[in-house]
């Protein structure tokens, strides 16, 4: 019995709790959610929760009889809307939201308070402002729970129109710089009214400031976009000011109008030379103006035949005077050779941006020719090379690009025959300069005029045609005439060597002949210049040999000859 006892009175007090704890956590989450409202895009903690509102299950609706509106029209600006309903047909009901869709395709989310002492009201009193968009108005509600689970699962939706005292239409809804705008003025002529125009700023007072102001009920103004709107991408606002007679309150409404920041223009683009060279220096001249602020630089990119971007030592060109822009640029000689794509960017600093292209024909530089050399001599000289002898060609030629290679032309004119010999080597350039051999044996002699021509490595060739020093220059190539008759004039030393050889053979036969014969007894005065008494200590005499005693009976009988008389040669002649 005690045990019972004991229970209830736990269960009890456990009961008086969670009724407490209740009222407790319902309390403080209305004061929690009791601010005025909230707009879409305003609160994202509460619209982009991560634990997304699921709806009830099955269909849970509010009915319209549970909506309530004071009016169904207000005036923006100085007239208001209430909105009640009532929540009691859900009874977890904890708070409740009310939503418009406006005409301009927006919508704003608002906290509705609860009334106390009600059965589950909850209130909201709407004011537009002088920019609310005109015409009917959605509302829909949602209701939820205390941890904002959605008990309502089919919209329910109410309306309202939102209207104005006055109208005003303009003939375009944007504007630039120096355009005009026209506004054409409506007034609701049910009331009693005068009204005073104004050019604004804003709509809120404390920061308001009037630009223009027209008075005297007019039906239409214009005005023109000048440098009092200093602001752009901004709306401005023309103000209509009333009063009724029977009220001494003025009451504005604003119609807005957007004011857009005007690109730069981009305009008389030069380049001097129009046409550039690799490695030249190139200025470009532009002019560039904006309507709303004054122009601080415009930037220059260049890119090249292959889209590959060229690096540029000063890419932002500089103000020189009023709105003109100058900037200069070289191209490096590694670079090909073609069009050019030149991209000028200029930013006015308020957002607005121009690009402007062009082209500029980048050219290739010809070789240059400085002259060469033939077997070390100028070629302002006279050059005559033996038949047999090299052509040896030094060159000095250069260009930006890099040259491929040289080719020698030589060409030799037969005026009788009105033929030519040609004759053309090439070789390969290499850094520092190059060399060429040419043999003269490849040659005929005779008088060659010499053609030098350089190509480059973008196909361009250079020609010396009609330079007097490195021009087409002439080498002779002196003919080998000994060489030529060399065979005769062997033939004929050769007959000659061979006649006197001949006469000397002839003459020595026929004197030894001649010694042959002579008397024996001729031969005792040889044998009395033999001394062999001058000789004691050679034992073995060495022999004369024939040919000597020959040649000495030859020189004794030359000597003796004349000193023998006549008569004594004629007797051993008949003997």
């Amino acid at each position: 019995m005690n045990k019972k006892k004991t229970f209830c009175i736990v269960l009890f007090f456990l009961l008086v709790f969670n009724t407490f704890l209740g009222i407790a956590l319902l309390s403080a989450e209305n004061n929690k959610d009791s601010d005025n409202f909230r707009y879409v895009g305003q609160d994202s903690e509460f619209l982009d929760r991560k634990d997304k509102l699921k709806s009830a299950n099955g269909v849970n609706t509010l009915n319209y009889s549970s909506i309530f509106r004071n009016t169904t029209i207000i005036r923006r600006g100085f007239q208001s809307i209430n909105i009640t309903v009532n929540v009691s047909g859900f009874l977890a009901a904890n708070k409740t939201y009310m939503r418009i869709y406006f005409t301009n395709n927006s919508d704003s989310l608002f906290n509705m308070s609860y009334i106390p002492g009600t059965n589950k009201n909850f209130t909201y009193t709407y004011t537009p402002r002088g920019n609310a968009p005109l015409g009917l108005q959605r509302v829909s509600f949602e209701i939820r729970n205390s941890t904002n689970y959605l008990l309502n699962t089919q919209t329910t939706y109410t309306n309202f129109t939102i209207r104005s005292t006055s109208m005003v239409g303009f003939n375009s809804s944007e504007y630039y710089r120096d355009e005009e705008v026209v506004a054409d003025i409506a007034i609701d002529e049910s009331d009693n009214y005068d009204w005073e125009i104004l050019v604004v700023n804003a709509t809120t007072a404390s920061q308001q400031h009037i630009i223009q102001e027209f008075t005297k009920n007019p039906f239409q103004i214009n005005f023109t976009i000048d440098e009092s709107f200093d602001r752009v991408n901004s709306y401005y606002y023309v103000a209509v000011n009333l009063t009724e007679d029977f009220w001494t309150t003025w009451h504005a409404d604003y119609f807005g109008f957007f004011i857009k920041n005007s690109d730069p223009v981009i305009s008389n683009i030069k380049f001097s030379p129009s046409s550039v060279f690799r490695e030249e220096f190139c200025v470009v001249t532009l002019n560039a103006s904006d309507k709303e602020s004054d122009m601080q630089g415009v930037n220059m990119k260049i890119t090249d035949t292959n889209g590959q971007t060229v690096t540029i030592d000063n890419p932002e060109l500089f103000n020189s005077q009023g709105n003109v822009f100058e900037g200069n640029f070289t191209i490096d000689g590694s670079r090909p050779k073609g069009n050019y794509n030149v991209e000028f960017t200029a930013d006015d600093g308020n957002g607005g941006v121009t690009v402007q292209n062009t082209g500029v024909l980048i050219k290739n530089n010809a070789p240059d020719i400085d002259g060469y050399e033939i077997n070390d001599i100028d070629t302002d000289e006279r050059i005559s090379v033996p038949y047999g002898d090299d052509l040896e060609f030094d060159f000095d030629v250069s260009d930006v690009e890099g040259i491929s290679y040289i080719t020698v032309e030589l060409i030799l004119e037969d005026p009788m025959a009105d033929e030519k010999d040609e004759y053309e080597a090439s070789v390969a350039y290499e850094d520092g300069g190059s060399e060429l051999t040419i043999r003269t044996e490849d040659l005929s002699s005779g008088t060659w005029t010499v053609y030098v021509s350089v190509t480059d490595t973008d196909g361009e060739t250079t020609d010396l045609d009609d330079d007097f020093d490195t021009g087409p220059q002439q080498i002779t190539v002196v003919p080998d005439l000994i060489s030529d008759i060399l065979p005769w004039i062997t033939l004929v030393v050769g007959s000659i060597i061979g006649i006197i050889v001949g006469i000397g053979v002839g003459y020595h036969t026929g004197k030894s002949k001649y010694a042959k014969y002579k008397p024996l007894e001729e031969k005792i005065p040889i044998k009395k210049e033999k001394k062999p008494a001058k000789k004691p200590t050679e034992e073995k005499p060495t022999p004369a040999k024939p040919k000597r005693v020959e040649k000495e009976i030859e020189k004794v009988s030359e000597k003796e000859e004349p000193k023998k008389p006549a008569p004594k040669r004629k007797i051993k002649r008949k003997l």
